[in-house]
């Protein structure tokens, strides 16, 4: 009929973008640095030099001279600078990218041709659901701005990314751990709401893989990433030095209401790629249960924040009337009537 639309389920990662129907169990696109369509749009990087984030070279904390300093023993001979050189070497090559960075046109163009060719379904027919991993105003502004106006979708809804992974995990209350490729976050979570997150950049996939610890003169990408699977060395100076991450996951769960404590430690969810290395959730949880003596901590298996936003698409949000949840839809005008303003002032 005319007037039915699709919704469609969208996680967005440097390194990965999936995509499928709400109600399915697994995302039916998922396009990597591997897949055609990400070698055929996802442009080779030009731009100038830049810098891993967790080594924080651009942060606003330290002084022009000491900068200068930081810069020069990086690029000294070394470890470090084979690390950078294989770091530019993989940016060129696009083995992950910064969708921002060309106010997520890329992005749109690859939504919008797997919606067309992969799940057979017109982009102006489908409502958009966005895993929202706490993106910023400007993010979602420009996302919505550059798919909205290229009808890469009828309209866009963002779902917030931790309780969605409560939701896969059958929980309401859990502190998610998020140790992805750009980012490491710890992020409680009670009655499906998310609370303040705390940030570790050290502890991002990115931090791992570009360590001055491992040989990256003579290894690519690929091979760099088997060596992390295989050599436990690695992950445990990366992540286990004096226990440095499961301090830090035990003082996030100390830092809330004493009557929030218990059920947020015995729900520890663990995402992203560097949880899947074997052994290393187990070896986290018990570590964090010596900082926590006398709470039952313990992780909740977790099917990913796809998983969980397309169940609760699919069970709850789409079977209630559409007036109730139309406040957090965005349309093109909608969008076009309330938001251009706003974004032309944060550009300017």
């Amino acid at each position: 009929m005319s007037n039915e639309y699709y919704a469609v389920i969208l996680e967005i990662d440097e390194r990965e973008v999936k995509l499928g129907f709400a109600g399915e169990s697994t995302a039916h696109v998922r396009v990597t640095s591997k897949t055609r369509l990400w070698k055929d749009l996802v442009p080779h990087s030009e731009s100038r030099r830049s810098m891993p984030a967790f080594l924080q070279v651009d942060s606003h904390a330290i002084s022009q001279s000491f900068k200068n300093d930081m810069l020069d023993e990086l690029f000294s001979p070394g470890a470090f600078r084979d690390m950078l050189q294989a770091f530019e070497r993989d940016r060129a090559e696009v083995k992950w990218f910064k969708w921002g960075s060309d106010n997520y046109r890329t992005l749109s163009a690859i939504v919008n041709l797997s919606l067309s060719s992969k799940l057979l379904v017109s982009p102006l027919k489908t409502k958009l659901f966005i895993i929202d991993k706490a993106y910023s105003a400007l993010e979602k502004a420009l996302v919505c701005k550059t798919f909205l106006r290229t009808n890469t979708a009828a309209s866009i809804t963002f779902l917030p990314y931790s309780p969605c992974c409560c939701i896969s995990s059958g929980v309401e209350n859990a502190l998610v751990v998020a140790l992805e490729w750009s980012s490491c976050k710890l992020v409680p979570v009670l009655d499906l709401r998310s609370l303040p997150a705390k940030e570790l950049v050290q502890f991002t996939g990115e931090s791992v893989h570009y360590s001055p610890t491992i040989s990256h003169k003579t290894k690519n990408f690929e091979e760099v990433e088997l060596e992390i699977y295989a050599d436990k060395g690695i992950i445990e100076s990366a992540l286990f030095v004096n226990g440095e991450l499961p301090a830090k996951i035990a003082a996030v769960v100390k830092g809330l209401e004493i009557d929030s404590r218990a059920c947020v430690a015995e729900n520890i969810i663990f995402t992203g790629s560097l949880s899947q290395i074997p052994g290393v959730k187990g070896r986290i949880l018990t570590e964090v249960a010596s900082h926590l003596p006398g709470y039952n901590v313990a992780g909740k298996v977790c099917l990913g924040a796809w998983a969980g936003a397309s169940l609760y698409c699919s069970t709850t949000l789409l079977k209630q009337k559409s007036s109730e949840w139309k406040h957090l839809e965005i349309s093109r005008a909608g969008f076009e009537k309330t938001s251009t303003a706003v974004l032309e002032a944060y550009q300017n």
